[in-house]
């Protein structure tokens, strides 16, 4: 069985094509191209969730087959995803403090989504330690997917930078999560980043 874990903006409500009569988070399509572009052969074997809120996009992971497991610091988020979506594993843990390994999760993942303006809402003073740590449950090949509003008090060249000391290199940058090219006009930035060499 496939793995995903969910971080961040679970509940973006985002959705793009269909896909087998399914409709797909939009993020995941970006999420698949990504692991695509690093060498994967298009399955997830391990991902991450950062900031899930209650897992609704968690939930569609699962129920295509993915063990997945949600992490947000808002224990009644979590306590909802637990009630409504038995099945999936769901985390309560502050994202400065990420620490899968001491619950039991292991695993590196292949890919942890951070959407839904969540790297945003972290205090200033630990975005680097929140970058840093989602980085170190990445595997070698992994991929941390990023998504969030320029009009949020985080400039691009800030979080690049914050990114950079937090030993992640930037694989690409998109205005939407549809993948359209980063300009210097953006609003908005999906930024797909892997462990630095």
């Amino acid at each position: 069985m496939n793995s995903i874990l969910r971080f961040m903006g679970d509940d973006m409500g985002l959705t793009g094509p269909a896909n087998g009569g399914c409709r797909v988070p939009q993020a995941w399509c970006v999420v698949n191209t990504s692991l695509r572009r690093a060498g994967h052969d298009g399955g997830v074997h391990g991902g991450g969730f950062a900031g899930c809120g209650f897992g609704r996009h968690a939930a569609w992971l699962h129920a295509q087959g993915h063990a997945v497991v949600g992490v947000d610091c808002d224990d009644e988020l979590i306590a909802d995803a637990r009630a409504l979506r038995p099945g999936a594993t769901w985390l309560v843990q502050d994202l400065s403090e990420l620490d899968l390994p001491s619950v039991g999760v292991t695993e590196p993942f292949d890919v942890i989504l951070c959407a839904g303006n969540v790297v945003t809402f972290v205090a200033p003073s630990t975005r680097i330690e929140v970058l840093r740590r989602m980085g170190l449950h990445l595997a070698a090949r992994g991929r941390l997917v990023v998504g969030f509003g320029l009009d949020r008090d985080y400039p691009l060249a800030d979080f690049l930078a914050d990114a950079a000391v937090a030993g992640l290199a930037v694989h690409s940058l998109h205005s939407t999560w549809e993948l359209h090219p980063s300009t210097d006009d953006d609003d908005f930035v999906v930024a797909i980043l892997g462990r630095a060499a």
